[in-house]
């Protein structure tokens, strides 16, 4: 696993020696192991990578360079490929020959071979970039959901940036940061609908930058860029059959033994709920050892801990939940920020930064994650918005009006003078449009799990790889298999609402190697620490910059708006300590009304002014 990045003039040569070092030195983090790049004899393209080793340790150094025909192909890869054996037979039959035992390399004569359909014959998660010397064109793409990043940015005199993070792209001289107020207003929007918000899938925070949305392709060449869309997510639906709970355990414990590392330690993160608890069962079934890792808060019960606890015991493996307090997670806040270059507004992901931060202390280099079950096994449906059996299954114009409700709100904690500059018309419909409307056939349920799928799950995947790479550690998701994706997705919305629980076919093909308190264990988020001294902070800190009339954060967010979250916010812990007891709609992360002026707005308004601080 890799931080990429990349330079290409292509329509004149270029020098980029000096720019192309300070992007990879800028993703160090991504690959602390080594750090190299390559330019082209006439300078037109400039490729860096730096290297997280984790297959073929001794020679998969990359940039990677071949010669096939009379032509230079040159490749800077990010991920892992995990049909690759069976690819390098392929390749081999077809006259390629290998110098490494890299799945970097086959991705490369992947691409030598079948062009820009390389992509439909991989199964993995990835963002690579290919130098092609006989059609003088850089192709770039991206996994199918998005588990690995890649962000570019057109520069003047005609020269194409790509990095694995803002951070390769922003630290080029000739790329000054200016937040983006698109990107901002779709993540407040996004927020106050959904549990967490994001920008755009093809956007950022910052304007200029942009992202390659999840399974899509670009080509930058002579002729222009073009975008192209290589994966869309399975519309077909199988009737249930006796086999099926055997054949979907199946393709998920293949997924899941795939994503052990041969040459590198991992660890695993374990909540205690099912997604995570099939992976740790699935991998202690076949012998293996490995830590287990879990979230946890200092004098807060937590029930993540505790069932956790209770598997790792089960299975015979080492459980690892250091207590968090408030004030270290309060320090873990900046930390956050620089590891994703964006403000965010999700408590909980000082406790995932903090995890991987301590499976990085034990020399780990992977770690196997849930992440996906939910949004593709209908994990969600009796807790997010657009779900339930109580009529909220939206039709488009239903949606659409839910959102632009949310918008007015957004608009109120929003500074006046900015409003101008914010087509909530153009977010709105991209929501709808793009992005919920992408399967118009099906019904209003099934658009409303893809919603998630696009949306929702890009915003998690995001969220692992930045806490893990900025830790030196790789993410590895088998639920997000394409194969398993296809398979869960085309299971019947009734077989997995079987008894008024969710992922009910998951909980039958795997019940067997889990204890029942386990299989049997109701959907429940991450935790958040609730304490409210961790909440007294987050006051403090808006406060004190509500009095700070040099604040340029007052440009983005209305001032009044802010004064009026510390109040509302201070007066509910006040009483919670009169009370003695916390306030649960203090730390709702629905869309009902109350949770605008709930810890999660409190925190989000926190994370944009030091965001917003430390890049502008």
């Amino acid at each position: 696993m890799c931080g990429i990045a990349g330079l290409f003039a292509p329509r004149s040569e270029g020098d980029f020696e000096q720019e192309i070092r300070l992007m990879a030195n800028a993703l160090s983090h991504r690959g602390p192991d080594a750090s190299d790049v390559y330019t082209s004899p006439t300078g037109e393209i400039a490729l860096a990578t730096t290297r997280l080793a984790i297959v073929d340790v001794p020679n998969g150094a990359q940039p990677l360079v071949c010669n096939y025909g009379d032509h230079t192909y040159a490749l800077s890869f990010n991920g892992e490929i995990y049909n690759h054996r069976q690819l390098r037979t392929e390749l081999e039959e077809k006259g390629h020959r290998f110098r490494t035992v890299s799945d970097s390399e086959v991705v490369l004569r992947a691409y030598v071979e079948w062009g820009t359909d390389s992509v439909n014959h991989l199964n993995g998660q990835y963002a690579f970039a290919v130098f092609d010397g006989r059609s003088q064109q850089l192709f770039l793409a991206r996994d199918p959901f998005g588990i690995k990043p890649l962000f570019y940015a057109h520069l003047a005199n005609d020269v194409f940036s790509f990095a694995s993070e803002p951070k390769g792209l922003l630290a080029l001289p000739q790329l000054r940061p200016q937040p983006s107020i698109a990107g901002i207003a779709e993540f407040m929007l996004c927020s106050a609908v959904l549990p967490n918000g994001c920008p755009a899938l093809d956007g950022s925070f910052f304007e200029g930058v942009a992202s390659l949305e999840p399974g899509h392709y670009a080509l930058v060449g002579a002729k222009g860029f073009r975008v192209a869309k290589h994966y869309g997510l399975s519309t077909q639906t199988r009737r249930w059959m006796p086999s099926t709970p055997k054949e979907l355990r199946k393709v998920v414990t293949e997924a899941i033994m795939e994503r052990v590392p041969s040459e590198a330690s991992f660890g695993v993160m374990l909540s205690g709920g099912l997604d995570s608890s099939i992976v740790a069962a699935v991998l202690s079934q076949y012998g293996l050892k490995f830590p287990c890792f879990t979230i946890n808060y200092e004098g807060q019960k937590n029930p993540d801990v505790e069932h956790a606890r209770a598997l790792a015991s089960h299975l015979g493996q080492e459980h690892v939940a250091p207590a968090l307090t408030p004030d270290s997670l309060m320090g873990l806040i900046d930390s956050l920020i620089e590891a994703m270059d964006a403000p965010h507004d999700a408590l909980r992901h000082l406790g995932l930064y903090s995890t991987y931060r301590q499976m990085k202390t034990r020399g780990l280099k992977v770690a196997i994650v849930g992440e996906g079950a939910d949004e593709f096994n209908m994990g969600y449906y009796w807790n997010y918005f657009g779900f339930g059996d109580s009529g909220r299954h939206l039709e488009s114009d239903h949606f659409r009006r839910v959102l632009q409700a949310k918008a007015q709100t957004v608009e109120r904690k929003l500074a006046k003078d900015l409003l101008d500059q914010i087509d909530f018309k153009e977010i709105i419909d991209r929501q709808v449009d793009q992005y919920y409307e992408a399967n118009k056939g099906l019904p209003p349920l099934d658009r409303m799990q893809r919603y998630y799928c696009r949306k929702f799950l890009k915003y998690r995947l995001d969220a692992n790889d930045t806490c893990g790479m900025a830790n030196s550690i790789e993410a590895r998701t088998p639920f997000c298999d394409r194969r398993v994706a296809e398979y869960c997705l085309s299971i019947p919305h009734h077989d997995n609402l079987r008894g008024g629980t969710e992922k009910w076919a998951l909980r039958e093909a795997f019940s067997d190697l889990l204890p029942a308190r386990i299989a049997a264990r109701r959907k429940f988020a991450i935790p958040n620490c609730d304490r409210l001294s961790l909440v007294e902070s987050l006051l403090d800190e808006v406060a004190s910059r509500v009095e700070d009339a040099n604040s340029q954060v007052w440009a983005l967010i209305d001032r009044e708006h802010a004064r009026e979250l510390v109040n509302h916010v201070r007066s509910q812990v006040e009483s919670a300590f009169l009370s003695n007891e916390n306030h649960g709609t203090l730390f709702g992360e629905t869309s009902e009304p109350d949770s605008e002026l709930s810890v999660k707005s409190l925190f989000g308004l926190v994370t944009l002014a030091r965001w917003h601080t430390k890049y502008f």
